[in-house]
């Protein structure tokens, strides 16, 4: 592949510097499972909401692995190289 797929991503804290770690759901059924148990999501340390970082994570990850699986399914049929 041109370029690697986001297969994890770590939200820090931004109030107490702790690190949770997701994986990337492969597919859209997942992204949409994902969305809902991020819904209220908080740090396990200091309870502050991660929601939003979460969810904006989230989102450009899922836009970002979209572009790269189409832009490799384009080179594979049209034959072409990228670099």
């Amino acid at each position: 592949m041109f370029n690697e797929l986001v297969k994890t991503v770590t939200i820090v804290c931004p109030e107490c510097n702790t690190s949770v770690n997701f994986g990337i759901p492969k597919d859209d059924d997942g992204y949409t499972d994902m969305q809902h148990r991020i819904s209220d999501f908080k740090c396990p340390l200091c309870q502050a909401p991660l929601k939003t970082i979460a969810a904006n994570m989230l989102n450009g990850i899922q836009t970002y692995n979209n572009a790269v699986t189409t832009l490799e399914i384009a080179r594979k049929f049209t034959g072409s190289e990228l670099s």
